[in-house]
């Protein structure tokens, strides 16, 4: 395994165990890809429970946010660019499978 396959599952197993109250992470697709720039960056898709009203409460998604780009940069991994997908939106699913 690569150093940066090292960095990329740490960084999926420490999103996985996130929780702000009411969002929960279900599942975590993680992957180091590039802009449309060339630039490199970290794309990280996140299941997220379903949200209480229309959508997730900003505070709570505003955390999220904050937590996995600091880790990110713990681990010396590009900026990330993070994807919210709600348990509810099946047909979005299909990207967490294996």
């Amino acid at each position: 395994m690569s150093e940066d396959d090292t960095r990329i599952t740490e960084l999926a197993g420490f999103a996985r165990q996130l929780s702000v109250e009411p969002v929960r992470v279900h599942k975590v697709r993680v992957l180091l890809d590039e802009t449309q720039d060339g630039d490199p960056v970290v794309r990280v898709l996140l299941l997220l429970s379903d949200p209480p009203a229309d959508t997730w409460p900003v505070p709570a998604i505003r955390e999220l946010r904050s937590d996995i780009a600091r880790k990110a940069t713990e681990l010396g991994l590009p900026p990330v660019s993070l994807t919210l997908v709600a348990e509810r939106e099946r047909e979005e699913q299909d990207a967490f499978a294996d």
